[in-house]
Parts: C-alpha cells; structure tokens; sequence
C-alpha cells in the first residue's frame, strides 16, 4: 500500500535531525525490513534550504509497506524531531470495487 508521510519538521533539532538521519540511513541497510520504502526522496539541496528557516516547516515523502508497524518504526524514530502524518492512497481500483461490493 502507498501512503504520504507529511512531516512537521521541527528546525531548532536541526543537529539532532541530521544526526538522526545518519543513524536511520545506516538502519534501513542494516535492517531493510523495519521501516517502508521511500518511493520518492528529497533532493539533499532543497530539504537543506526548508530546514535552514526558522520554525516549524513541513515535507512530504512518499512511501510504501503493507506491514503498518513500519509506519509506526518511523514515526516512533523521528520523534520529537518531526511528527508524521501518513494518508494512504488507495488505487482507482480498489476504490471502485469496495463500492461495488456494498452498494453493488
């Protein structure tokens, strides 16, 4: 399933948010498993200029798992530095035949 990840990012942690991100980085090698694949990733260049603003600012990423507890990994290792919100997207397909299945 495909969900975006919206991000509130806090930047006075910015230290502790690329620190963090270094640490999460070398997870996701270690252990592939335990957070979900990200379909589209930030340009390092862009997400430096948002984080260099003060205040909160926010991002999104697309990801991808049918297991919810990598989800849960995520956001459980950001905290406090951003705090995820996930939507999932729900193909054309899927949408129609639940339809159909109740209103049929």
């Amino acid at each position: 399933m495909l969900y975006v990840g919206i991000g509130e990012i806090c930047t006075q942690d910015y230290k502790t948010f690329l620190a963090k991100g270094r640490v999460i980085g070398a997870e996701r090698e270690t252990f592939p498993d335990k957070y979900p694949k990200r379909l589209i990733l930030q340009d390092g260049q862009l997400a430096e200029f948002f984080l260099g603003k003060k205040g909160m600012t926010t991002n999104f990423i697309l990801y991808e798992t049918d297991d919810p507890k990598q989800l849960l990994n995520l956001q459980t290792f950001w905290l406090p530095e951003i705090k995820y919100t996930f939507i999932p997207i729900f193909h054309v397909s899927e949408i129609k035949e639940a339809w159909e299945k109740r209103w049929g």
